[in-house]
């Protein structure tokens, strides 16, 4: 029968105390990671580690077994072609489903200045291109989602919002997107870490997934590009022009099913931010449509 984990590790449950004091050396708790809401209603838990020689670490949880092999297989295949710009993955287990990475120097900026979105851009465009594209197999199955949302949900949006986003969604297979590549999943400033030197960092690759560019891309303008214009210039510089133009075409119509889904899942897990935001976009994308 095994000892329970130290005092250092209390605050764990036992299992998982066990296993990262068998990982690290001497580690203890010094704090729990932020976490969104949404990430939190999803179970998933993260507690920054402190090892015997100080060095810090990120110990995660995560409830989904598809949702840790997708993190692990990133960790592990992808984001070695970041070198020291984004956490290396010391250890994982499976049947915990808890993975164990470097904690990185640096705070997201409060405000991104033009150097921050070109290297932003500089590093998505070394993942995007870590492993060799894959031809797309399968048809952009937003239709389907907004199908069985508008069915749970069914007064959540009104019938032109929803048949907009639809529109766009079958868009994306009248004109599909040819290959996908290794992808972010959640690309943005809270997950960009700048230190001292005002060197950028990218961290937390818990929604990484095989995807078409345009699913990074369409984030990026569907929030920050969308705020702020300007950024997106900075930000082509460095993940490459041509690159980004010929993404256009496929960006577009994703917005307006990305914003049908943020008012769909913000109403589902009741955040009202979130339906905000998410009608204050499908409106002007339906304005600027007509």
């Amino acid at each position: 029968m095994s000892s329970p984990p130290p005092d250092r590790l209390a605050s764990l449950p036992e299992p998982l105390g066990l296993w990262t004091d068998r990982v690290l050396d001497r580690p203890r708790v010094v704090g729990r990671a932020p976490s969104s809401r949404m990430a939190s209603a999803l179970g998933r838990g993260v507690h920054r580690l402190e090892d015997a020689a100080r060095r810090r670490w990120f110990l995660k949880s995560e409830p989904r077994q598809h949702a840790w092999d997708a993190e692990v297989r990133a960790y592990r295949r992808w984001v070695p072609a970041l070198g020291d710009l984004a956490p290396s993955l010391l250890d994982a287990d499976s049947d915990l489903r808890a993975l164990i990475v470097s904690e990185l120097p640096g705070q997201p900026p409060s405000v991104p200045t033009p150097h921050h979105h070109y290297q932003a851009g500089a590093l998505l465009k070394r993942l995007h291109g870590s492993m060799p594209a894959r031809p797309r197999p399968a048809e952009f199955g937003g239709r389907g989602v907004l199908e069985k949302m508008r069915r749970d949900f069914p007064h959540v949006l009104t019938p032109e919002e929803h048949d907009f986003a639809v529109t766009r969604a079958d868009q994306l297979n009248v004109t599909p997107e040819p290959v996908n590549v290794p992808s972010h999943g959640d690309y943005r400033v809270g997950n960009w870490l700048v230190d001292r030197d005002d060197v950028l960092r990218v961290i937390d690759f818990g929604n990484a997934r095989w995807a078409p560019p345009a699913a990074d891309l369409s984030a990026l303008a569907y929030g920050l590009w969308w705020d702020d214009p300007g950024s997106r210039q900075a930000f082509a510089r460095g993940y490459g022009e041509a690159d980004l133009h010929e993404q256009q075409r496929f960006v577009v119509p994703r917005l307006g099913v990305r914003a049908a889904l943020q008012v769909y899942r913000g109403h589902q897990f009741g955040l009202a931010d979130k339906v905000a935001r998410g009608r204050h976009r499908l409106g002007r994308l339906l304005h600027d449509h007509d």
